[in-house]
């Protein structure tokens, strides 16, 4: 079976008419209503039932995708469509998925004029199988800091190792593997760790993003950039924590301010095209995401803000020196 539990598979099976119409009128809309993307797929080639074609899907004039896959093997198209939506229904016989995939029944008659029931029904499966979505780390680091003026990923922390030891160290327990972003140098014991190049032509962190999820798609990435050094174990679960479909990336706000903060975030296998589409523009800025409304402006919890605390002077790491002495000596001022 291939490992696509991540997302959930539905089998429809509709017995007439008016489950066919339930389905289409009543069940699909109810989950765009939920900002939940759906995709359709059928053995019947072309549009299905007058419905948008794909290519006004892509431009965002629907939530919902039909496709029509007579004579197609099924795992040509799935694993990609799984990066575009968040729930797949396969309609009818002929397009039915053999044991390749693992996929969930859908008997639309148990939920016939109860729409409630069977978007709960839906949506409990999607959330179950995201929860059990592999979650990996990419650290972003870059060479020699214009501000700093040394790398920030090297300076000490205040047990002795390296920023970028340290919080390898509190995110591997949590997370399926890490992996390094960047060009700079690594310290002594982390020579052999996994690192990620970089993507020709793209700049800033976004070409990091892209490595990433060009590297393991199927996977929820946690960003993390190399100058937070004040990262807790309890900010790293609020952010992997709350997985849903409909959400396809929980990126931070502090109080206060209006923008997120895309660099301590989570990040969804749905942002690997958004990403791509933002590097064939040529706008490499991450704010670019903030408007899509897939996107999760999650209000950090105030004891967690100092995890998004971070260093780019050395004024400001002789500030940073000073808290930390007080809290380690028990001042409070």
């Amino acid at each position: 079976m291939t490992d696509l539990g991540y997302l959930p598979l539905f089998q429809v099976k509709v017995g007439n008419t008016e489950e066919l119409r339930f389905f289409y009128e009543a069940v699909l809309p109810g989950l765009e209503k939920q900002n939940i993307h759906s995709a359709v797929v059928t053995g019947k080639e072309g549009e299905c039932c007058g419905r948008l074609p794909v290519s006004s899907w892509l431009m965002g004039v629907s939530s919902t995708l039909y496709i029509g896959m007579r004579g197609q093997d099924p795992f040509t198209l799935l694993p990609d469509l799984f990066r575009h939506v968040d729930i797949i229904f396969c309609l009818d016989e002929e397009s039915a998925v053999d044991s390749t995939f693992h996929s969930f029944p859908f008997p639309v008659a148990d939920f016939l004029d109860n729409e409630q029931g069977a978007i709960k029904y839906l949506v409990d499966i999607a959330s179950s199988g995201i929860q059990q979505r592999e979650i990996w780390a990419c650290i972003l680091i870059g060479g020699k800091s214009s501000r700093m003026g040394q790398p920030k990923h090297l300076l000490p922390h205040h047990d002795g190792r390296s920023w970028l030891e340290r919080n390898i160290a509190l995110i591997q327990d949590k997370v399926a593997g890490v992996a390094i972003s960047g060009k700079g140098d690594l310290p002594p014991c982390l020579q052999h760790h996994l690192r990620l190049q970089d993507v020709p032509g793209v700049q800033g962190p976004l070409t990091g993003l892209i490595s990433a999820t060009r590297w393991m798609p199927n996977v929820s990435w946690l960003v993390f950039a190399c100058d937070l050094p004040m990262v807790s174990a309890e900010a790293i679960d609020w952010l992997i924590g709350d997985r849903r479909p409909g959400c396809w990336a929980k990126i931070p706000t502090l109080r206060g301010q209006q923008r997120g903060e895309p660099l301590l975030a989570r990040y969804e296998p749905q942002c690997g095209p958004l990403f791509e589409t933002m590097a064939r523009s040529g706008n490499f800025s991450l704010h670019r995401i903030f408007s899509n409304n897939k996107v999760d402006l999650a209000e950090v919890p105030a004891p967690l803000e100092q995890s998004w605390r971070n260093v780019n002077t050395p004024s400001e790491l002789e500030e940073l020196k000073r808290g930390m002495s007080h809290v380690r000596d028990g001042k409070t001022s």
